[in-house]
């Protein structure tokens, strides 16, 4: 538990006055800041066998979450995912630290904000802004350790395979890896193909091991997928094209992780976490892709947990970010808290889990949610206040920022302008509700953001030459990263 002093410090450290912690307190909320130690809860070590348990993080790029039947799509796309939902646990409010790749990509491998971490921008912005073949881009600071770093210091080989020429050795991604590949926009089935090679090898280690696989295959441009896509007499729109491509793009990934598992065959000796960078807009504001928005269809993500000895078939209501993937992931392996960080570890949910399954199992096989009220969850777990950042990469742009609380969003355009959302009445954000009859959740919320603003960006990442050939361009292109409109 956090004494007086370090809480008062922490907040301080991001630029939140005692008036805004004043504020946040007498609404009963306690602003989550840092993650720290906290009781270790799973066993990390197989049974007699003295090595660590291995991890495993699925990265789906640009997978949106309710377009899968593991969050209870409509249409029949993912019978895989649905049927890993049964024994994962899924938190159903999970969300990202921007829209876009490089920036939560990076939260994932750091546990902080993008501001905080400070690569804030991907690839394709830095390309925009090159005069030759040289781009300045930005870098992870030299002392800020990452996911990987800390994993080889508690013992594990690390080996990872990116299919995003956001996740690779420009920003500083290979840090901490035995072995990072990338190949880049490589569709699933070659992915599986690739990693399959590496499945003696890995097994076959006296130390546990860390597996990155990043897939893109959600991502633009999309494709169609036979026998998925519907091919319809009638003339799609756009709009319609792009979503019906986009499912057929979510069932060919949903068969080939199908075919991962089944060759993996991962089993208690291997905690499995599933996560999305972001979401996708497919016309719900306007748009296709991920472009400069922040509504909730790019923030909102996949995070599912499976294997490990975990308990399976829960879902999690409470706020959760992707930031909390690598304190949750050290203090399962065992290893002391993240040295900085704003994500906190999840583990008390998988305890919850585990007990309430023990207590009482599902007759029928389906998943049980955890209630806030009954489960015995830390407080700095409960009413978080979560915030998400976007870099204008225009002249004209300023950055894009939103905050979530509870059932609110509050969104924050490039020109300033603040609006507010209540997902209760609203879930897909179609009309913002008057800050008038919400006060205090929109001021709650703006004290969150304005703390966030006062802290300003880090002068601790990086900015260092790369060299980028047209072939670069060209993908970064074909990646639909030509425009941010």
């Amino acid at each position: 538990m956090r004494s007086r002093r370090e809480f008062l410090k922490q907040a301080a450290a991001l630029g939140i006055t005692p008036a805004v912690l004043t504020q946040m307190l007498q609404a009963g909320l306690t602003p989550t800041l840092s993650s720290n130690p906290a009781p270790q809860f799973l066993p990390t070590k197989l049974a007699g066998t003295g090595k660590g348990k291995n991890v495993v993080i699925l990265m789906l790029d640009a997978l949106r979450p309710d377009y899968t039947q593991a969050y209870q799509a409509d249409a029949a796309t993912s019978p895989f995912f649905a049927e890993l939902a049964k024994r994962s646990i899924v938190f159903d409010r999970a969300c990202s630290t921007s829209t876009w790749t490089a920036p939560a990509c990076a939260s994932l491998f750091t546990g902080h904000y993008p501001p905080a971490h400070g690569i804030v921008e991907g690839m394709q912005a830095h390309s925009r802004r090159a005069e030759d073949d040289e781009v300045m881009v930005n870098a992870f600071a030299p002392d800020m350790k990452l996911l990987t770093e800390y994993l080889k210091s508690a013992g594990y080989s690390t080996f990872g395979l990116s299919t995003n020429p956001n996740v690779g050795p420009e920003i500083g991604f290979t840090r901490g890896f035995d072995r990072l590949v990338n190949m880049d926009n490589a569709t699933a089935d070659e992915v599986v193909d690739e990693v399959s090679m590496w499945q003696d090898e890995l097994t076959e280690l006296k130390q546990p091991y860390f597996l990155y696989l990043h897939f893109m295959d959600p991502h633009m441009p999309y494709h169609q997928r036979e026998p998925w896509y519907q091919k319809d007499v009638a003339q799609k729109s756009e709009i319609d094209e792009a979503a019906e491509s986009y499912r057929s793009e979510i069932s060919y990934l949903d068969q080939q992780l199908a075919k991962l598992f089944q060759q993996w065959n991962w089993g208690d000796e291997t905690l499995v976490i599933l996560v999305s960078d972001h979401g996708e807009e497919l016309g719900d504001h306007g748009k296709v892709g991920h472009r400069f928005q922040m509504h909730v269809e790019l923030n909102r993500i996949m995070l599912m947990a499976t294997g490990g000895g975990l308990q399976p078939s829960y879902r999690v209501p409470d706020l959760v970010g992707i930031q909390d993937v690598m304190p949750s992931i050290l203090q399962w392996v065992g290893s002391p808290a993240p040295d900085e960080g704003s994500g906190l570890s999840l583990l008390p949910f998988f305890e919850t889990a585990g007990q309430a399954a023990d207590e009482q199992q599902a007759a029928d096989g389906t998943q049980t949610t955890i209630e806030p009220q009954a489960a015995a969850i830390p407080a700095e777990l409960r009413n978080r206040i979560l915030l998400a950042h976007r870099r204008g990469i225009k002249n004209t742009q300023g950055d894009i920022y939103a905050v979530n609380f509870g059932h609110y969003r509050l969104l924050q355009s490039s020109t300033n302008l603040r609006v507010l959302y209540d997902h209760a009445k609203d879930p897909r954000e179609r009309r913002n509700v008057s800050p008038r009859l919400y006060q205090s959740e929109f001021q709650l919320m703006g004290a969150a953001l304005d703390a966030m603003l006062a802290a300003g960006f880090t002068d601790r990442a990086q900015m260092r030459p790369t060299q980028q050939s047209q072939a670069d361009r060209d993908l970064l292109k074909e990646l639909g990263y030509v425009g941010d409109k």
